[in-house]
């Protein structure tokens, strides 16, 4: 189930400023089952593992989801809740969240872009 508190966020206050990727270990395509077409529309690009033939950790993931939405990883912000996830975001030169709870997302992200 989506976490439609965040994805309020993200669509209020993030995604009017910044482009938005979502980045997945997955071994099937989930979206049309985790997400309403609304929701989906909030990403400007989608990475899913079993499409790459690369997962998380391996950099070459977290360079690719950068590339695809024409930042260099720098510029980008990796959230997860995985801790060795946030790792490899990190090896491949991102900033990154662990994610705990909405509210610490929050606090969090606010502190990087302000």
């Amino acid at each position: 189930m989506p976490n439609t508190e965040l994805l309020e966020f993200i669509r209020d206050e993030l995604k009017p400023r910044y482009k938005i990727g979502f980045l997945s270990n997955v071994g099937d395509d989930l979206m049309d089952v985790l997400f309403t077409d609304e929701q989906q529309a909030l990403f400007d690009d989608v990475v899913l593992s079993f499409e790459v033939g690369i997962a998380k950790p391996q950099p070459e993931i977290y360079e690719l989801s950068a590339k695809n939405l024409g930042l260099d990883t720098t510029e980008c912000v990796f959230v997860d809740d995985v801790q060795r996830y946030i790792d490899g975001a990190e090896v491949a030169g991102m900033e990154a969240i662990l994610f705990t709870s909405t509210e610490q997302f929050k606090q969090d992200i606010a502190k990087l872009i302000q």
